[in-house]
């Protein structure tokens, strides 16, 4: 009841509250009396209310803890993108096993709890961080302390705990799937290591381009399709990570089952030249809707065409060395984790990526 038909309920509460902790510095709602432009409420009324609505009156009922969006998950997670300094990432494991997703987890809870974001707030000296979230910890577990005294440790454990951990093994699952994908050879890019879903089955506001979310986390919901469009050109460049008509729950299911075919199949190879010259960066077909429109094209080709791949066989086999190629791809970028990795040095990576994070003094720009 709680969470809704196909978890709707659960889905939409933990997206707007994830948008709400983004849009701190610029607003999440729109100021309904402004009909000219689209402006945000004033300042002081969204920080005494509306940027709270989910984050804090709604959320703490669903096991999020308030400003922790606007915190752990805005100055780690967009700060480090996954990579080594990011309290929750899953860079280290090989992402192909089950096993390691569920050696993941304690460390994607102690995320969400509020712990480790506190420590490493406080090992960087980023004491205002600290103060945000150790208020919005200070609200969660007072309220949490006087259900306990009231009440029960039962109660306290399927009324106010239950639903914490159960956000985190859902949300620990899509965190593990948005970044299951490295570049051996550049693990920090982002078009490979954030997941791109075209005609998602599941898109709710366009969080689906996550590469945009990563790139212009404050751009508006309704303009990230446009944004992917945009930068089209450095999806290609990279073979990014995307896939299309598919959901998050699917390939979570294909991930941790190991369907490899199914998840090769929902693939876009933004590199696939079509036997008629046509570049599917153009036309954005899966893998397997990619070999259907080859078999299109010989039927359409004319008896003394030119067409090279002039049997069904050939376009076939084709099609299989171009699922096998891909499938091998991506299960690289999986199995791709620093513990097995001989060749780089840690130290000196993790030295690169601090060297190279982004400062939160300042709005983030358009290029940040």
């Amino acid at each position: 009841m709680r969470l809704g038909p196909r978890y709707r309920f659960f889905a939409h509460h933990e997206v707007l509250t994830h948008r709400e902790g983004h849009a701190m510095r610029t607003g999440m709602y729109r100021n309904i009396f402004n009909q000219k432009e689209r402006v945000p409420i004033s300042k002081k009324w969204r920080r005494r209310f509306t940027d709270h609505v989910n984050g804090l009156f709604v959320g703490v009922f669903n096991g999020s803890i308030p400003h922790h969006y606007a915190t752990a998950h805005l100055k780690i997670h967009h700060r480090w993108h996954n990579d080594t300094g990011d309290v929750h990432t899953n860079m280290d494991v090989d992402r192909t096993e089950f096993k390691n997703y569920v050696l993941y987890l304690p460390r994607f809870l102690l995320y969400w709890v509020g712990i480790s974001p506190m420590v490493l707030f406080n090992h960087r000296k980023e004491y205002r961080l600290l103060r945000e979230l150790g208020t919005g910890m200070l609200v969660y577990y007072s309220i949490a302390a006087t259900i306990w005294y009231k009440t029960s440790l039962l109660f306290l454990f399927a009324f106010w705990f239950y639903p914490m951990l159960e956000a985190a093994c859902f949300l620990g699952a899509i965190a593990y799937l948005w970044h299951a994908f490295v570049d051996e050879n550049d693990p920090g890019n982002q078009y490979v290591n954030s997941i791109t879903i075209l005609r998602g089955l599941d898109n709710i506001w366009n969080e689906d381009y996550h590469v945009v979310h990563h790139h212009f986390p404050n751009v508006h919901w309704t303009e990230a399709p446009q944004h992917f469009a945009l930068e089209k050109p450095k999806y290609v460049k990279c073979r990014a990570t995307i896939f299309a008509d598919c959901e998050q729950g699917q390939m979570c299911y294909w991930m941790f089952s190991q369907r490899w075919d199914d998840m090769t199949n929902h693939f876009v190879d933004l590199h696939y030249i079509y036997s008629n010259g046509e570049k599917n960066e153009d036309k954005l077909l899966t893998v397997k809707e990619a070999a259907d429109y080859e078999m299109k094209l010989l039927e359409a080709t004319p008896a003394d065409g030119t067409n090279e791949l002039v049997s069904r066989e050939q376009i076939e086999m084709r099609a299989n060395e171009h699922h096998a190629e891909v499938k091998a791809m991506l299960l690289k970028r999986m199995k791709f984790h620093y513990r097995n990795s001989a060749q780089r040095d840690m130290k000196s990576f993790d030295a690169a990526v601090n060297a190279n994070i982004r400062e939160f003094n300042k709005v983030p720009g358009k290029n940040d």
